[in-house]
């Protein structure tokens, strides 16, 4: 595994005031701890800059050299552990080195790497889905694994990869449960929208009376259409005195 050497000096100030004070003098406060007490130390804002855009997110070992009353002390293994970043400036604002034991088993967290396109999906149509992107790896400093990588072209629909199916070299070992799902090919569906049952009685309520209401509507007469002719009263009451005068005749 790749070695980076470090040089930092260590801090009486904490706090932080300190901290911006020193941030002012291009300078970048860190902090040492794990096999060690916890250890305050500076660091060159620039070199450190440049170090963590490079190597932020792999496990590589740093060899921190720290500076004290002048005097540089013995090389201590370090990994980074945490990385406190400016959104603004993008500046580190603050780090955490892990001190560990070389002889010693630590777990990391290990990216995982999918190569090349299922044929589930390109001849198939359906869909990779990668549900774990990292796993939990226990292992010695110097075996810790930059990735882990799975080739996915023969993968169908249906086809998944486990933590089981991890192999690593040597005594590393995956400590994450073996049945979980790093990734499979499934089907591709189609979005189906589902309208409440509410909604949908509701929707036919609205048709009904909108039905109602054109069928009405429809009903009344329109307007310039001749309405039907009705027997005017006088008529009607001459022609039931004619009828009366005939039958009279007759008589």
């Amino acid at each position: 595994m790749e070695e980076i050497s470090i040089s930092a000096k260590t801090r009486e100030e904490k706090g932080t005031r300190a901290n911006k004070r020193l941030r002012e003098q291009i300078l970048t406060p860190a902090v040492v701890y794990g096999k060690m007490k916890p250890h305050l130390i500076l660091l060159n804002k620039e070199n450190l800059h440049k170090l963590v855009k490079a190597h932020f997110g792999e496990n590589i070992i740093f060899k921190m050299n720290i500076e004290e009353d002048g005097k540089k002390s013995k090389s201590y293994p370090v990994l980074i552990k945490e990385v406190q970043v400016n959104p603004v400036t993008d500046q580190v604002q603050h780090i955490d080195f892990l001190h560990i034991d070389l002889k010693e088993k630590i777990t990391v967290k290990v990216p995982i790497e999918l190569k090349g396109e299922p044929e589930g999906v390109v001849k198939e149509n359906g869909t990779l889905d990668q549900h774990i992107r990292e796993l939990d790896v226990e292992c010695l400093p110097t075996d810790i694994p930059e990735k882990i990588e799975f080739k996915v072209e023969q993968m169908q629909i249906g086809d998944a990869i486990h933590v089981k199916d991890v192999h690593l070299s040597g005594d590393a070992a995956v400590v994450n449960d073996p049945e979980d799902i790093i990734c499979m090919v499934s089907a591709h569906v189609e979005e189906v929208i589902e309208v409440p049952e509410e909604a949908a009685e509701a929707e036919g309520a609205a048709e009904a009376e909108g039905a109602a209401e054109a069928e009405a509507e429809e009903a009344k007469p329109k307007e310039g259409a001749p309405e039907e002719a009705k027997p005017e009263k006088g008529a009607a009451k001459e022609e039931g005195k004619g009828q009366g005068s005939e039958e009279e005749k007759r008589g």
